[in-house]
């Protein structure tokens, strides 16, 4: 039986897998983001929060928006 090399299905591979990299390395890094902002705001106190509108209970809500949108 002779077996035939496909190097479309080999191509296909190796950009899927470029393409999971990719998104591994885009929730990595938007996840710092979102952990960076959120202890910013957590840090702030509560007068400061609430000159912006928002309350301690807002933090969460506002660092997940902030990175990955509404």
């Amino acid at each position: 039986m002779a077996h035939a090399i496909s190097f479309t299905d080999h191509a296909t591979n190796v950009t899927s897998a470029q393409g999971f990299v990719a998104r591994l390395i885009k929730g990595v890094s938007d996840y710092r983001r979102f952990l960076a902002i959120h202890a910013e705001l957590e840090s702030l106190s509560d007068r400061s929060l609430e000159d912006m509108g928002l309350t301690r209970s807002d933090v969460s809500a506002v660092a997940r928006e902030s990175v990955y949108g509404a």
